[in-house]
């Protein structure tokens, strides 16, 4: 059964493998919506620009080797290629803005990273973060996606620009805080 669309709701329709439900999209504000989905762009650039950019300080802590720490910096992507598979029926029993934010929260595990005490606790952040950074992108997409479809706007430049905005802030934000070492 389709939803109907109304001034104040916009609703959309969603598919559950039991029955069809149809759920309101709070906003009435399309580049509102817009900047809430680009601000958790901003959020996973920022993180991951953070710990990159002070990686150099993280290999000596670790006490480990640029060919140790390659491996562990190998996990983070098959975390994002084991998770892959699974992004588009997470999203379809759970919708997109859930799957995306549960990745981002998941990705979060970049937070902790300078308290790993050995390269293999380090590797399994890493790919516990590609994991969540994995399902944080598919369904930030696919709720722009969704977003643009519903209201005939372009959003997904405005929200790629904010993940941009995000690794420019987390990259400056390390450096500073660095000098404090």
């Amino acid at each position: 059964r389709p939803c109907l669309e109304s001034v104040y709701w916009l609703l959309v329709l969603e598919r559950n493998p039991m029955r069809t439900r149809c759920f309101p999209i709070r906003s009435v504000i399309p580049g509102f919506t817009a900047l809430r989905i680009g601000t958790l762009y901003f959020g996973s650039s920022f993180l991951t620009a953070n710990w990159l950019t002070r990686m150099p300080d993280l290999l000596v802590h670790l006490g480990v080797d640029k060919a140790t720490m390659g491996l562990a910096l190998f996990l983070g992507p098959v975390g994002a290629l084991v998770t892959a598979p699974i992004a588009g029926p997470l999203m379809d029993r759970f919708a997109a803005a859930r799957v995306s934010v549960a990745g981002l929260a998941l990705a979060a595990m970049l937070l902790g990273i300078g308290l790993a005490g050995h390269w293999m606790v380090l590797a399994v952040m890493l790919f516990f973060a590609g994991a969540g950074n994995t399902l944080f992108e598919i369904g930030g997409n696919a709720g722009i996606q969704r977003l643009e479809v519903t209201t005939g706007g372009k959003y997904m430049s405005q929200c790629h620009g904010y993940w941009s905005l995000g690794f420019v802030g987390g990259a400056l934000s390390a450096g500073l805080f660095g000098q404090f070492d």
